[in-house]
């Protein structure tokens, strides 16, 4: 019996399955690599953010409050997505120092928080990422941050 006519056939569907598995092991590695770069960069754009906002704040903290009967507010303009991802900026205040959180939304969920000294009360606020209204409240007095 011969069976040389066998042995192409056998290699063909070998290699093919071979192939098939290397490529998919790729993909999958790829897969997990852009995950990887992907928190990377909403990491890093929302460290950039909070930096800008916190400098913000404390350039609103050093501002002479004494007397003033209005509100005093400023708009800044940050990425309102980062990495494709939004995200939403927290003032919570504390004692020495108030907390700035930046919370990435959807599935990454990667957190960023940045703690600052200053001299006027901080209320609780809350807004997405984007257009951010650094805002000294002249009727609590105090710092907070409002949506546009």
């Amino acid at each position: 019996m011969d069976n040389r006519a066998v042995t192409p056939a056998v290699t063909h569907a070998l290699t093919i399955g071979i192939s098939a598995i290397m490529i998919t092991g790729l993909l999958v590695g790829a897969g997990g690599l852009l995950d990887d770069q992907r928190s990377y960069v909403v990491e890093n754009g929302l460290e950039n953010v909070g930096s800008a906002v916190t400098s913000e704040l404390v350039s609103m903290d050093q501002f002479n409050t004494t007397g003033v009967d209005a509100d005093l507010s400023y708009t800044t303009t940050h990425p309102a997505r980062v990495g494709g991802r939004t995200y939403d900026v927290v003032l919570e205040p504390d004692s020495p120092k108030s907390t700035l959180v930046l919370e990435a939304t959807g599935e990454s969920q990667r957190t960023v928080v940045y703690r600052f000294e200053n001299e006027s009360s901080v209320c609780a606020s809350a807004v997405d990422g984007g257009k951010i209204n650094v805002v000294f409240d002249v009727s609590e007095p105090c710092l907070e941050l409002r949506d546009p």
